[in-house]
């Protein structure tokens, strides 16, 4: 039996209060303690509820209706009850509801602050959703029942409601809990990134599956862009978004004479920002919000997201999508064992415009009109693409996006100034051919790069394996396993994180209405897959 019905009980057992003085009528509320004991609930959660919510509101309930009953009397029975309903529901369903909330939600071991969370989420619906419902209740009982009586019979229509919200409900305590519990039920998304906003849209556009977006950056553009390429997980997109791969780009037709035929699959070469520029329409993102602490709730029906601003959101599954230095992966394996190990390799990257005779040329054949890589015999590799095309009738406009990557040792400290970076890159460029030998001959010396360290992290390593809370939180994209950028892997397999995660919260949400087992076992499943 849930607390409501509980408490709908406990003013059915003190039937006889209203021929007896305070103390007869707190002794008959204490008597209906065994049975509320034996309820089939919580025998623990019913000794502690029934002081609490059952005894202390059988009687100022009573008192309340007989305050009603000597209020508001007027000429015109009609103005009498409809001033006793607006009274019932303006005063004490609030009150009333509030006291039963946070009585239920501390005796469910939740702390003030999620006790505050669930008043928020609970409070206004259940007085709205009151309103269909006790207003006929009211009027009712201030029509044809005996004023002595009206707790009884708001009991037994109580004891009915409950009963019946806990039946459709499953395992969920009531319709007070089904709000509160419902509220929460949502998905949230931590990293605005490629990996969170395709699963966004998947949740949005497929599964129907509520979601909150929050991202630590302060708004949706920085200043280091990327090129990506899409290749064979480019199908689930199309599940996506609105998405014609070709529009606006028209395929040139061959010409030169033809060296090697690689067999591959079709190849869609992507820049960051118009990617998740597209991945944004008609999505809402919380943005400034930086993760801080991540707390569960005994019963894992709930996983509470704190953030450094001091707000929090709640939810039932937490995913985080954040790039591959995640707050959330080294809250659950620890800082050390979260780190990205280095690979002994490391790249410079570079963004450059040329004039229009050089932008010409390097479009031109033999050269790939979109991208182009040469490894070389030392262990270099080189990579030629154009990133901004965009005003196509203005090759001075377009970018160009390069680099070299080069054997670097995993535990050297590179100290190189920004200059020095881009000579070191010229250097290396003399070893290869053009089109990579002139770009970078053409580069400024004073260009803005950026020097990374290539890293990976292994999830399959016992040291990295995560414990994730009876499905209340896992890792998607590079949160799960940052890899190095060649061909494009990680994000293909970030898009495929988005639709496999999706596929798994689509298997068990049933609305909101779902157990915990069933989501540990999809969550399970899906990072074992």
């Amino acid at each position: 039996m849930n607390s409501s019905a509980q408490i709908g009980l406990a003013s059915l057992i003190s039937f006889p209060l209203a021929q007896y003085p305070p103390s007869s009528r707190i002794k008959a509320a204490l008597f209906g303690f065994p049975i509320l004991a034996i309820s089939g609930f919580s025998i623990i959660r019913s000794i502690c509820s029934w002081p609490i919510c059952h005894s202390m509101a059988s009687i100022p309930s009573y008192e309340w209706f007989i305050f009603l009953h000597r209020q508001f009397n007027f000429t015109s029975k009609i103005a009498s009850l409809l001033s006793k309903v607006v009274v019932q529901q303006a005063v004490y369903t609030p009150v009333f509801n509030t006291y039963l909330f946070t009585a239920q939600s501390l005796l469910s071991c939740a702390s003030m602050e999620e006790t505050l969370m669930d008043l928020k989420l609970a409070l206004p619906t259940s007085i709205v959703n009151s309103i269909n419902v006790w207003s006929g209740v009211a009027f009712v009982s201030f029509l044809w029942v005996p004023p002595q009586f009206r707790s009884v019979f708001s009991g037994c229509v109580a004891v009915c409601w409950q009963t019946t919200a806990n039946g459709s409900n499953g395992s969920l305590d009531g319709s007070s809990t089904l709000v509160v519990a419902k509220g929460r039920r949502k998905v949230l998304i931590i990293g605005a990134g490629s990996t969170g906003l395709a699963l966004a849209q998947n949740l949005k556009n497929v599964a129907g599956i509520p979601f909150k977006i929050l991202e630590k950056e302060q708004r949706p553009t920085r200043k280091r862009n990327w090129s990506m390429g899409l290749h064979w997980d480019f199908g689930p997109l199309r599940y996506l978004v609105d998405l014609d791969p070709n529009r606006g780009h028209p395929d040139p037709s061959p010409s030169g004479e033809l060296i090697a035929e690689i067999k591959s699959s079709t190849f869609y070469p992507l820049r960051r920002d118009k990617f998740r520029g597209m991945l944004l329409q008609g999505l809402d993102v919380q943005w400034g919000m930086t993760l801080s602490k991540i707390v569960y709730s005994p019963d894992g029906e709930r996983v509470t997201a704190k953030f450094e601003d001091g707000t929090e959101e709640i939810g039932a599954v937490l995913i985080t999508t954040d790039g591959p230095h995640p707050t959330v992966r080294t809250l659950l394996v620890g800082e050390d064992a979260a780190k990205a190990t280095p690979i002994d390799y490391a790249s410079t990257m570079c963004f450059t415009r040329h004039t229009r005779k050089h932008a010409l040329f390097l479009q031109s054949q033999p050269h790939h009109p979109l991208y182009q890589v040469a490894p070389h015999p030392s262990g270099y590799c080189a990579w030629l693409s154009l990133h901004d095309g965009d005003d196509i009738e203005h090759p001075e406009n377009w970018t160009f996006f390069h680099y070299i990557s080069f054997p670097e040792p995993r535990d050297e400290v590179n100290n190189r100034m920004m200059r020095e970076h881009v000579l070191h890159q010229k250097e290396l460029a003399h070893q290869f051919i053009n089109p990579w030998r002139i770009v970078f001959e053409w580069m400024p010396e004073d260009s803005e790069v950026w020097y990374s360290m290539l890293r990976n992290w292994d999830p399959s390593l016992p040291e990295h394996r995560w414990d994730h809370h009876q499905g209340g939180v896992t890792l998607a994209g590079d949160a799960a396993h940052p890899m190095t950028f060649q061909r494009g892997q990680g994000l293909n397999h970030a898009i495929q994180d988005a639709y496999t995660v999706c596929e798994a919260l689509e298997s068990f949400w049933n609305g909101g209405d779902f157990t915990m087992e069933d989501c540990s076992a999809a969550i399970k499943a899906y990072e074992e897959g």
